[in-house]
């Protein structure tokens, strides 16, 4: 994997961008534990593994988004992790449907889905966070890992990503969805193809007086990937 043009090459000091960690990951992640301490350098990355490879640093000790543009700012924003944050997303479809919860922070739909906790398997953070954001209980079902990796997330930075693994949970019913936690809404979208599920989306939206939004960060290619997945029957 190459670094974006305009940057500098593994080794060399990053150049003078601007710099923002949020207030809530300084104070309040950090007292949770869900945020890594100010200096990167008291962190032990051997602990933290990436999809990518190997992690790579600056001068400063911050690990490099390995995907990382020039209009990026450095540090870490609202991610509490230095290097990979890693997620869970289930993608739950049944009977032609697929579950999608709208988010409170964007009001864009997506799959629901969070962080992983420390020490915790990323089948049952799948799980858990569908019981939290769709209330909906899969029990002991693993699901089929479709996908493991980066994924263009807007909370990215220089020095902080998102990396998921994706679970794809096909299940013969539809049970009523119950938004909770980082939710606003959820519930099921016809799916039989990505321009119909794009359009229901956009349809609720509208009837329901607010503006239609893509689907939040990646969540439409992994989507794509379920999908192709569920028709090809594999």
């Amino acid at each position: 994997m190459t670094y974006a043009e305009g940057l500098p090459p593994t080794g060399q000091a990053e150049p003078d961008i601007p710099r923002f960690t949020s207030e809530a990951v300084l104070t309040i992640g950090v007292e949770q534990g869900w945020a890594d301490p100010v200096n990167p350098n008291d962190v032990d990355f051997s602990q933290r593994p990436s999809f990518m490879g190997p992690l790579d640093f600056d001068d400063g000790g911050r690990p490099l988004n390995p995907h990382r543009t020039p209009d990026m700012y450095g540090d870490r924003g609202d991610l509490g992790k230095w290097g990979p944050n890693n997620a869970a997303d289930p993608v739950v479809i049944g009977d032609g449907k697929i579950l999608l919860i709208r988010r409170k922070d964007t009001g864009q739909w997506a799959l629901p889905g969070g962080m992983v906790d420390p020490g915790e398997h990323v089948s049952l953070t799948a799980r858990r966070e569908l019981l939290e954001e769709a209330g909906i209980d899969l029990g002991e079902m693993e699901g089929e890992v479709i996908y493991e990796g980066y994924v263009d997330d807007p909370r990215n930075t220089c020095n902080t990503w998102m990396e998921t693994t994706v679970r794809l949970f096909r299940v013969n019913h539809n049970p009523e969805p119950h938004a909770g936690d980082d939710a606003a809404e959820a519930r099921w979208f016809d799916c039989s193809d990505m321009d119909t599920l794009v359009a229901a989306t956009r349809q609720f939206d509208i009837a329901h007086g607010r503006q239609a939004r893509p689907l939040y960060a990646s969540h439409g290619e992994i989507i794509s990937v379920a999908l192709q997945r569920v028709k090809l029957g594999r």
